[in-house]
């Protein structure tokens, strides 16, 4: 999960040469780890979006930024 959230952080247009290899050189590591312990794609994006939903809400709670007045509170997915 780690290295997925990596990924999701730090994968993008502003991304340096040096940042993109490392990113690649995981995603093969992670890949080729997935295979062998057989787990489906399915199962680590679900589980990733869980571990990211959390991630979001204790950020959002700890820096008690709950809206104000009974608001809705949005966390926004990557999908």
């Amino acid at each position: 999960m780690q290295s997925k959230h990596a990924d999701c952080l730090y994968r993008g247009e502003d991304t340096t040469a040096d940042m993109q290899q490392m990113l690649d050189a995981e995603a093969q590591r992670r890949e080729a780890a997935l295979t062998r312990l057989e787990i489906k794609p399915t199962l680590v994006q679900a589980t990733y979006d869980w571990m990211h939903f959390c991630d979001r809400l204790s950020l959002i709670l700890c820096g008690n930024d709950v809206p104000a007045m009974h608001r809705r509170l949005e966390i926004m997915t990557n999908h």
